[in-house]
């Protein structure tokens, strides 16, 4: 149940009553924290792409590999 507020009442007899709007809520009392669950978290390789992959036939000119080709235009006129 969600909210904001509720009473918290300890009698003399030593029980708990925790009501909302007039009713009882049921509690479980927790003595100890219990054991965080083990994370399904595992790490990833980093992603290597293969010889092929278009990431690595790009080139800016004046950085190494560059290869200039020349475009030969037929028939620009």
């Amino acid at each position: 149940m969600r909210t904001k507020y509720v009473f918290v009442e300890e009698r003399l007899n030593g029980k708990l009553y925790i009501n909302y709007n007039g009713f009882t809520l049921k509690y479980k009392l927790i003595n100890t924290r219990p054991p965080k669950p083990e994370s399904p978290y595992r790490p990833r390789n980093k992603y290597i792409p293969p010889k092929d992959h278009p990431w690595r036939k790009f080139r800016l000119p004046g950085s190494l590999d560059f290869e200039e080709k020349e475009e030969v235009l037929v028939d620009a006129l």
